[in-house]
C-alpha cells in the first residue's frame, strides 16, 4: 500500500498539483490589476477545489452559520499541513488574505504582493513588531478578512504555542476573531512528507470573539 501511495503521489497527484499551481501563478500575474481582484478570488477558489479533488480530499465544513459574508474578520487557524491553505480557501466563503512569513525569494515575494497577501518579517522582536504594525495598517484599510496561523509553523504533534499576531490584528483593526480548527490534513499530507493519501478533512468554524476579549480567548477556543 505504501508503494502504491508513493507511485500515485509522484506520477499523478504531485504533477497535477504543480500544473494547477502553475496555472494559478500565471493567472494571478495576468489579473494583477484593480479590476482583476474578483477574478483573482475566483481563480484561487478554482485552484483550491482542483487541489482537493486531485488529492482526493473530502471536505466537511461546520459553523458556516457563525459567519456573515458581508463582514470582515480575523480568522485564526491551526496549521498541520501544506493542504491547510487550499482547504481554508475552499471552506471559508468570505474573501480573505493570508498573513505570511516574509521570505527573501523574489518570485515568491512578487506573487504574494500581486495577490495581496500580507508579509511579516521576523528577523528579531523589533522588526516583528514594526512589521505587524504595518500589516495592521494595510489590513485595516482594506475591505476583506485576514487569516492567521497563530502557531507560526506547521505542527505534527498538537497545537504549538500561539503568537500574538491574531490578537494584535483583531484589537488593532476592531474586527472580530474567528477560531478555525482543521482536522485531517495532517493525515492526508503529513508535515515533511510527499505522500498524499487522500481522506476526509473537517473544518470547524467557531463563533466570533469581540476584540475586547480576544486576548483571553484566542487559544482556549480550540
Amino acid at each position: 500500500m505504501i508503494k502504491m501511495a508513493h507511485l500515485r503521489s509522484f506520477l499523478y497527484t504531485i504533477p497535477l498539483c504543480l500544473i494547477a499551481s502553475g496555472l494559478l501563478i500565471c493567472g494571478a500575474f495576468l489579473t494583477a490589476t484593480e479590476d482583476g481582484v474578483r477574478m483573482q478570488e475566483a481563480l484561487f477558489r478554482w485552484w483550491a477545489r482542483c487541489i482537493l479533488r486531485i488529492c482526493r480530499v473530502q471536505l466537511r465544513v461546520r459553523g458556516l452559520d457563525n459567519l456573515q459574508t458581508d463582514l470582515n474578520y480575523v480568522f485564526a487557524s491551526n496549521h498541520a499541513s501544506l493542504l491547510d491553505v487550499p482547504v481554508l480557501i475552499a471552506a471559508i466563503p468570505n474573501n480573505f488574505r493570508f498573513l505570511v512569513k516574509y521570505r527573501f525569494i523574489p518570485v515568491v515575494e512578487l506573487f504574494l504582493h500581486q495577490t495581496g497577501q500580507i508579509p511579516v518579517r521576523r528577523a528579531n522582536a523589533a522588526e516583528t513588531s514594526r512589521s505587524l504594525e504595518e500589516a495592521a495598517g494595510i489590513f485595516t484599510n482594506q475591505s476583506l478578512s485576514l487569516l492567521v496561523f497563530p502557531e507560526g509553523a506547521r505542527s505534527d504533534s498538537g497545537l504549538l504555542e500561539f503568537r500574538d499576531d491574531a490578537a494584535f490584528l483583531s484589537i488593532t483593526s476592531g474586527r472580530s476573531l474567528v477560531p478555525v480548527r482543521i482536522l485531517g490534513t495532517g493525515d492526508v499530507l503529513p508535515k515533511n512528507s510527499t505522500i498524499i493519501r487522500g481522506g476526509l478533512v473537517h473544518v470547524h468554524i467557531g463563533g466570533r470573539s469581540e476584540e475586547r476579549r480576544v486576548g483571553k480567548e484566542c487559544r482556549s477556543r480550540w
